[in-house]
């Protein structure tokens, strides 16, 4: 998957239309602290672990394969999800922005995503796709015109809302690092850290890392029952892949729902402010969703 391909990016922004989901998708302007780049996640340690996958093979950590195996299992009882539907209350913060409504969102095996709020200034839609090479996007607003998301924004996994099925994408790709970064405190709850990323043959050595660096997912798993405490990635302007804008998805309140765990809650952060608030959730799995709903 994704062999042969070859990457330039360029610019820098200060105000920028971007994604609330993380890639151009409500077309809201938001103004970003020009700080630091966050480059690998933050710690010496973590970056120097990551700098360790900088070879054109995935890493395979034992430690890390075996607690994503056992939070897959926790999720789904041992279930193989083909593809998810998540149905929400939702309330949408851009700004001083805020306006509520419902959200579906559809995950399918092979990094594939749909997502549709119905709010009170219309309609919004996302459309990932990483099964083809390059991944791609693309996204609309109120106005119903589609945009196409840019290359940076697509290599990160799209079902960030039913992590089992970003578990199980992660331990199903051999293109794809799975690293043990260590036990921490993550929103005063004991966690174990993974970390995920891409890794494409046939790249330079800067086109590795590169990818590797837009694509990391962070999972934080409660120690004692082995659920998704919160999964961090990034996203970017349209003009500049360089400038990591820290996402983050915390999920609370999980109980079992036909063998499947569900969360109460899915909260989104950009930054450390809440953009998008999902409750009153009902999770289906298996449904048979359309490939049509996925063609960008």
């Amino acid at each position: 998957m994704f062999k042969g391909i070859r990457f330039l990016f360029l610019a820098a922004a200060f105000t920028i239309p971007m994604s609330i989901f993380g890639d151009g998708f409500a077309q809201k302007s938001f103004t970003v602290s020009r700080g630091p780049t966050r480059i690998l996640g933050g710690r010496t340690s973590r970056l120097a672990k990551a700098r360790a996958q900088s070879s054109n093979s995935a890493t395979r950590d034992a430690q890390a394969v075996s607690i994503a195996s056992q939070a897959l299992l926790a999720l789904t009882g041992g279930v193989t999800v083909t593809d998810s539907t998540v149905q929400a209350t939702a309330s949408f913060i851009a700004g001083s922005d805020q306006e509520t409504g419902t959200a579906t969102l559809e995950g399918h095996a092979g990094y594939e995503s749909r997502i549709l709020l119905l709010l009170s200034s219309g309609q919004r839609s996302e459309v990932r796709n990483g099964s083809g090479a390059p991944p791609q996007g693309k996204w609309s607003g109120p106005d119903g015109a589609w945009h196409a998301t840019v290359l940076h924004n697509c290599w990160a996994d799209p079902t960030w809302f039913f992590p089992a099925l970003t578990l199980q994408s992660a331990l199903n790709d051999s293109q794809v690092s799975l690293v043990y970064v260590g036990q921490e405190t993550k929103l005063g709850t004991g966690v174990q850290h993974i970390r995920i990323s891409r890794v494409i043959p046939g790249q330079t050595s800067t086109a590795t890392l590169l990818i590797q660096r837009l694509s990391q997912v962070d999972i934080f798993l409660d120690s004692t029952t082995n659920l998704p405490v919160a999964i961090d990635f990034n996203t970017h302007s349209d003009t500049n892949a360089s400038l990591d804008l820290p996402l983050e998805i915390q999920f609370s309140g999980w109980n079992a729902t036909n063998g499947i765990q569900v969360p109460s809650r899915i909260q989104k952060f950009l930054q450390g402010s809440l953009t998008l608030d999902l409750s009153a959730l009902t999770i289906s799995v298996n449904t048979g969703l359309p490939q049509s709903d996925f063609t960008i």
